[in-house]
């Protein structure tokens, strides 16, 4: 919409200039890439707190731990099944674990760093933090399981 010299355009006509301009600018690939830019860093601190999960102390875990994941004594190990058997209470969970899902050992208590640790490293009277799979306890399946070493 153009403007004849000396004409004053209605405020309607002035919103409309302004859509029509935001649209032009959509075109420039640049602005496109700082948008995409933009998206991506705010899904940023998800995959910071994944990355740096293994050195979080049991029980740390901003904004997930007794919130979304369980903590409790291990009861069993099956290393046949791939499982374990978490008491907390009186209650009972088995949680399935994933091949390729990351088992962590704590070692904070000795004031060592966290490794990174295996099934085998598990024993009963453990204390484990379990991270379930969306978060979906009743499916069983472990996202990510901590366990403290013993002192």
């Amino acid at each position: 919409m153009k403007r004849a010299a000396g004409l004053r355009v209605p405020r309607a006509g002035r919103a409309l200039e302004g859509l029509k301009m935001n649209a032009k600018l959509l075109n420039f690939p640049v602005l496109r890439v700082l948008l995409a830019g933009l998206a991506l860093a705010c899904s940023a601190p998800a995959f910071a707190q994944k990355a740096t999960e293994m050195f979080i102390p049991i029980g740390q875990s901003a904004g997930l731990s007794g919130k979304h994941t369980l903590m409790a004594r291990v009861q069993s190990v099956d290393a046949n099944a791939r499982s374990i058997t978490l008491v907390q209470d009186t209650a009972t969970q088995t949680v399935k674990l994933g091949v390729r899902m990351p088992l962590w050992i704590d070692r904070s208590k000795q004031q060592q760093s966290n490794s990174a640790g295996t099934l085998a490293d598990v024993r009963p009277g453990m204390l484990a933090e379990v991270k379930f799979i969306n978060n979906n306890r009743a499916a069983g399946e472990a996202e990510w399981v901590k366990v403290q070493s013993a002192p």
